[in-house]
């Protein structure tokens, strides 16, 4: 279960966890070795996990979580655990998509992919819930004893082989941009937010869910936004469907239209031009440049 951390409490958990001596090692005739695994990542400050044989187990550790409300975002640390166990294939890697219920009875999902090789294992991690959670970050680690590997970091595809502009492919998955709207908070006309209407076609093999959740937004000089949980009206006094969170699987050859990602940015960045990251589990992130709000 996922819970809220002060960050001193946590910085002193971890400190005390590590550098374990103790710790059984030994190698399976695939070359994976069994152990404890520990290590970190791009905003995880610690991960750990067991693999014994051909499976990965107890998996734990503590990353860096943006939460969202009405008044915009901000970042806590948190710790995960996944009670599950984890199969290793032939090729030494593994998958998870631990689904479980957090305050409130929302639904959350941790999911972890990883590969590993020897003493030395190496992956992506991400929590999503309806007001919290992390991007697809990368994370590496190894047994008591051997250096850790380089974090696996993702690579951009070209946003330029897509049409028509502003759009992205990831792992088959079209996004398309159709409006980037100034949007007015209910109740309050003098705050005013960006609505990001989009498009999503599945031409995957797999079923995906694209939401806000996938997103942050970045005006031009400022910080990364995630998407806000506030309820928004357009220029007619109409609300708008912001997702906040709760989109559905899409299934292969599927197609979603018309979709809200609403986001609260500072005033003074309203009119700057926007910058939009999106992730897919396991086919990475993309950036597109959509212009500025009208």
């Amino acid at each position: 279960m996922i819970r809220p951390a002060h960050a001193l409490l946590i910085a002193l958990l971890v400190a005390s966890s590590g550098g374990c001596t103790s710790t059984t090692v030994r190698a399976s005739s695939s070359g994976v070795v069994s152990g404890e695994y520990a290590g970190e990542g791009q905003n995880i400050q610690r991960i750990a996990f067991d693999v014994d044989g051909r499976t990965v187990s107890k998996l734990h550790g503590t990353y860096a979580v943006s939460c969202a409300s009405g008044g915009g975002s901000s970042y806590q640390l948190q710790t995960f655990t996944d009670p599950e166990s984890m199969g290793i294939d032939s090729g030494g890697r593994f998958t998870g998509n631990y689904r479980f219920t957090v305050n409130g009875g929302a639904q959350a999902t941790l999911t972890v992919d990883g590969s590993v090789s020897g003493s030395t294992a190496t992956g992506h991690l991400q929590f999503t819930e309806p007001y919290c959670g992390t991007p697809l970050d990368g994370w590496s680690a190894a047994t008591s004893g051997h250096a850790l590997p380089p974090v696996p970091t993702f690579s951009a595809p070209s946003s330029s082989a897509c049409r028509p502009q502003p759009c992205s492919v990831l792992g088959g998955v079209g996004l398309q941009i159709e409006a980037v709207r100034v949007v007015m908070k209910t109740g309050e006309p003098d705050t005013r937010g960006i609505d990001v209407q989009f498009s999503v076609d599945n031409s995957s093999a797999r079923p995906v869910s694209v939401s806000d959740r996938n997103m942050t937004l970045t005006p031009q000089g400022g910080a990364a936004l995630y998407s806000s949980y506030a309820d928004f009206v357009d220029a007619s006094g109409q609300p708008v469907g912001c997702l906040h969170g709760n989109v559905p699987l899409l299934s292969p050859g599927g197609s979603e239209t018309e979709q809200h990602a609403c986001f609260l940015p500072p005033a003074d960045q309203i009119g700057q031009p926007l910058t939009l990251t999106w992730q897919l589990v396991g086919s990475g992130r993309a950036t597109v440049d959509i212009g500025t709000a009208r």
